[in-house]
C-alpha cells in the first residue's frame, strides 16, 4: 500500500487550524499573541499530522499553565530552507532532569490517568517523518517548542 502523497499547504493555516479548534479554551484567561509571515512559501507537508502537532504542543501548553497564562506563536521563516513554528507558554517551565525525557514514549510528568505520555513522542515521529527538526527552549516562566519544516522535501525515487 502507497503511503499518501505529501500536499503542498501553508504552514500558517495548519497553525490557525488549530487555533480555532482550541478558541474555547484559548479565551478564558489565556492571552494568546500571534506573529505569522503571511508571505511564507506553502511546503510539503501532511497537513491531518501537522495539525495534530500543533494540537499536542498546544494541549500540554495550556496543561503547564493551567489553563491561565500567555501563549505566543510565531510563524517565521529560516532562509529559503525553512517554515519554523514557535509555541511559548508563560508555564512553569520544564525541570532539567525531566528535559531529555519528554520525547520518549509513555513518559509523563503528569497524574496516572491523565497523560498517555505519547504526545511528543508522536510529535518527534511526525516532524522526523516531514525531515524537519522539533527542539524545545525552556526556562521558568518560559518554554517554548520550536519546529523546523523544510519547504521542500528531497525528491525520493
Amino acid at each position: 500500500q502507497a503511503e499518501e502523497e505529501m500536499v503542498k499547504a501553508n504552514v500558517v493555516n495548519t497553525v490557525e487550524t488549530v487555533l480555532i479548534l482550541y478558541s474555547n479554551q484559548l479565551k478564558h484567561n489565556i492571552d494568546l499573541v500571534t506573529h505569522f509571515d503571511r508571505n511564507i512559501p506553502e511546503i510539503d507537508c501532511y497537513p491531518d499530522e501537522l495539525h495534530q502537532v500543533w494540537t499536542n504542543i498546544l494541549h500540554n501548553a495550556l496543561q503547564a499553565m493551567d489553563n491561565q497564562g500567555r501563549i505566543q506563536v510565531d510563524i517565521e521563516r529560516e532562509g529559503n530552507q525553512y517554515a519554523v513554528v514557535k509555541i511559548t507558554d508563560s508555564g512553569p517551565g520544564i525541570p532539567k532532569e525531566v528535559l531529555p525525557k519528554i520525547f520518549n514514549a509513555f513518559f509523563t510528568t503528569k497524574k496516572a490517568g491523565e497523560g498517555s505520555g505519547l504526545g511528543l513522542d508522536i510529535c518527534m515521529k511526525i516532524i522526523k517523518k516531514h525531515n524537519g527538526l522539533i527542539d524545545v527552549d525552556t526556562e521558568p516562566g518560559r518554554t517554548t517548542f520550536i519546529v523546523k519544516l523544510p519547504f521542500t522535501q528531497p525528491k525520493t525515487a
